[in-house]
């Protein structure tokens, strides 16, 4: 759309680069209204599949499509103005369970046939129970985000409320200037994880060194500083890791 303002301002206006800024918005908004609002639309749909509780192979669609969308730079500049309701089922898919009542693909034991389900599973750790092709790719999805602007950072680290309206089924959101231990204690447990992507342990770090880099984050790192130290001493993981959380994570909040 910019791009189109652009030559239509060429084609019309007989000026030096230098005093473009002085054109007033009235001139350039009624020109990009139409690209924008078409643009900004992609957002309706991809939040409605991202809210889905009744199919895992949607949402997970719908995240790959994300990906691919947000790695055009092109888009960029859409991504910008991402909506709160589609942060906070990213937020809510980073912890999502495979399975039981909260999974995606829960089916209810008392009135459908369900298949043999090793009971252990469901007593263990978070590795046996997170969801983590759904956790890897909201994660990837969130890491491309923030490195968009400070202020999609900002906006992730606060907490977002989301409640259903009686209004055709429009969910109704609104940002608080509370901290959203939600991100944080999704994102944590993903820096010692053994299952789902490799890269998986170390797209944690990266969110967040990217959450760290605005002060409006600093009390979230702190809120995460002892179980980041934890998992600073676990051997398994790589130095890569133990760097990004020591240089860009925890020397920031010092």
């Amino acid at each position: 759309a910019l791009g189109l303002v652009g030559i239509y301002i060429a084609k019309n206006f007989s000026v030096r680069d230098e005093s473009f800024s002085k054109i007033p918005d009235s001139a350039i908004r009624p020109i990009t209204k139409r690209y924008i609002r078409s643009a900004l639309t992609v957002f309706a749909p991809l939040v409605k599949l991202l809210g889905l509780s009744t199919s895992r192979s949607v949402v997970l669609a719908a995240l790959e499509f994300m990906i691919v969308l947000i790695d055009n730079p092109e888009n960029h500049s859409v991504f910008l103005h991402i909506p709160d309701e589609a942060l906070f089922h990213l937020v809510r898919l980073l912890y999502k369970n495979r399975l039981g009542r909260d999974s995606l693909e829960y089916i209810d034991p008392v009135i459908n046939m369900v298949t043999r389900v090793n009971p252990m599973k469901l007593l263990g750790g978070y590795d046996s129970l997170v969801d983590y092709d759904l956790r890897d790719r909201s994660m990837e999805f969130l890491l491309k985000l923030t490195t968009l602007s400070p202020e999609l950072k900002r906006r992730l680290g606060k907490k977002i409320m989301c409640s259903p309206s009686d209004y055709y089924g429009v969910n109704v959101t609104s940002t608080t200037d509370q901290l959203n231990t939600k991100l944080y204690d999704s994102i944590l447990p993903a820096l010692t994880t053994n299952v789902g992507a490799t890269q998986a342990p170390i797209h944690a770090a990266k969110l967040l060194q990217s959450l760290a880099d605005v002060p409006e984050n600093r009390c979230g790192i702190m809120y995460s500083q002892r179980k980041i130290i934890r998992a600073l001493t676990d051997p398994t993981k790589s130095s890569q890791i133990s760097e990004i959380l020591l240089n860009g994570v925890l020397n920031k909040v010092s």
